[in-house]
C-alpha cells in the first residue's frame, strides 16, 4: 500500500499524517480505548445499553 499524504486543514501549525501514520495512530487509540472499556463489558454492551436505555425513554 503506497503512502500518501493526508491533506492537511487550515492549521500550517502540524505536519499533516501519512496515510500509514494516521491508521498506526488510528489502532493505538483503538486498542487503548479496548481496555477502558473492558470492565464496562466491551464497546458493544455500551452502545447495547444506550441504545436500550433510549428506547426505554420513548
Amino acid at each position: 500500500m503506497a503512502t500518501h499524504p493526508i491533506p492537511q486543514s487550515s492549521n500550517d501549525a502540524e505536519p499533516a499524517l501519512t496515510h500509514d501514520a494516521w491508521w498506526e495512530l488510528f489502532d493505538r487509540l483503538r486498542l487503548e480505548q479496548q481496555r477502558d472499556y473492558a470492565p464496562l463489558g466491551g464497546p458493544v454492551a455500551i452502545f447495547r445499553a444506550e441504545h436500550d436505555a433510549d428506547s426505554d425513554a420513548l
